[in-house]
Formats: C-alpha cells, sequence, structure tokens
C-alpha cells in the first residue's frame, strides 16, 4: 500500500492605493483615490493512498481560507458637488471543506470513480459611506455563506493507450 501526506499553506498580503479620472476628459465628472488592503491564508492537508492491493486509490483531505480586507475610496462628483469617503469596506470571509476522492480499478480498462465533499463558506460585505466632515451615516450589511455537500461520481475506460473514455456526473449547478 503507497500512502503520503501532504500539508499545503499559504499567505499572502497586499495593500494598494491608486487614482482614477473615470471620465477621462478634460473636466473630471468622476475621480477617486482608493486604496485596498488584504490579508490572506490558508491551510490544506492531503492523504493520498491506496489499498486492497491495486483496486483503491484515495485522497482523504481537508480545507481551511481565511480573508480579512477594506477598500475605501475619497470621491470626488464636481458636477454634483459631493465629496465623500466609501468605506473602509470590509471584506472578512472563510471556507472549510473536507473531501474524500476514490478510485477503484475495476479492471486494467475500468475505473469506477467516487467522491464526496463538503464545504462551508461565508463572506460578509459591509458597506459605509462617510461624509466629507468624517462622520458616519448608518452601516449597510450584505451577508451571504453556503454550506453543502457535494457528491462525485464517474466511471472512466481506457480505450487505447492515447485516447481515454470518461463518464462524469456531477451535483454541481443540479
Amino acid at each position: 500500500d503507497n500512502n503520503s501526506l501532504k500539508w499545503i499553506s499559504s499567505y499572502r498580503r497586499y495593500d494598494s492605493s491608486w487614482a482614477q479620472d473615470v471620465d477621462g476628459s478634460p473636466l473630471a465628472s468622476q475621480q477617486l483615490l482608493q486604496t485596498l488592503d488584504h490579508l490572506a491564508w490558508s491551510q490544506e492537508l492531503r492523504w493520498n493512498g491506496s489499498a486492497f492491493g491495486d483496486l483503491l486509490d484515495f485522497t482523504l483531505g481537508g480545507f481551511y481560507y481565511e480573508q480579512d480586507g477594506t477598500l475605501e475610496a475619497r470621491v470626488t462628483l464636481p458636477y454634483a458637488g459631493l465629496d465623500f469617503i466609501h468605506g473602509p469596506d470590509e471584506t472578512p470571509a472563510d471556507s472549510k471543506a473536507v473531501f474524500l476522492h476514490t478510485e477503484w480499478h475495476l479492471t486494467d480498462a475500468l475505473t469506477a470513480i467516487a467522491g464526496v465533499r463538503w464545504t462551508e463558506d461565508f463572506k460578509d460585505y459591509v458597506y459605509r459611506r462617510r461624509n466629507p466632515d468624517l462622520t458616519l451615516p448608518q452601516a449597510l450589511a450584505t451577508l451571504t455563506g453556503q454550506v453543502g455537500i457535494a457528491p462525485e461520481r464517474a466511471l472512466a475506460m481506457a480505450t487505447s493507450e492515447p485516447a481515454r473514455l470518461i463518464g462524469l456526473q456531477d451535483s454541481h449547478g443540479a
């Protein structure tokens, strides 16, 4: 039996600022100065193995992702006499998953594939606007989240060395 354990980690952080004259004309109708701060990290653990001789290959694993960030902009609309600060809009999110993928080698040419993945996703985006005097109007929040189980079923048949025939039934979007 062949077994391996793989741990995958990632970390990302960036801050950026940019200015934008939306209409590009000599008299600006909308000017923006935007700032984006972002931090994300993830962890994934996978156990790849085989069992029952050459009959079964499998991958069992888990995944976690988390992000935090803000988007802020100074927005000037000279034609309307408006000047306000958009944000900081917070963008936290996380994702958790556990998965199992199996390949059953029934013959040299026929493999049955089955798997399942459980996922829980959370995303939050908080809209904020500030007046030019930095007073805060009411914050509005839009929340989205999803929990689901996605089964996987397929049948793969090797028809010749350079070709392979695969039939797949996927529950995504069904």
